[in-house]
């Protein structure tokens, strides 16, 4: 996915800061793992599914740094 200029400029300064961009992906990983155990307890397929669209919006976050910096190639 290419991130308009206006966008991705300002994320720069975040992921090219490697101690921050680890903590705030294993806060993704730890809300991911929070969603897995939401998709598990779910009562119904809409919840399950709920927790499933979650995780993928997650997971897309931990490409953050991959799409920022893919403008400057």
């Amino acid at each position: 996915m290419h991130l308009p200029k206006e966008i991705a400029q300002p994320l720069k300064q975040l992921v090219t800061n490697k101690p921050l961009v680890d903590a705030v992906n294993a806060y993704i990983n730890h809300r991911i793992d929070e969603q897995h155990r939401v998709g598990d307890d779910a009562e119904s397929d809409v919840d399950m599914r709920r927790s499933q669209g979650a995780i993928r919006e997650l997971k897309r976050f931990l490409n953050l740094r991959d799409e920022v910096l893919a403008g400057d190639k």
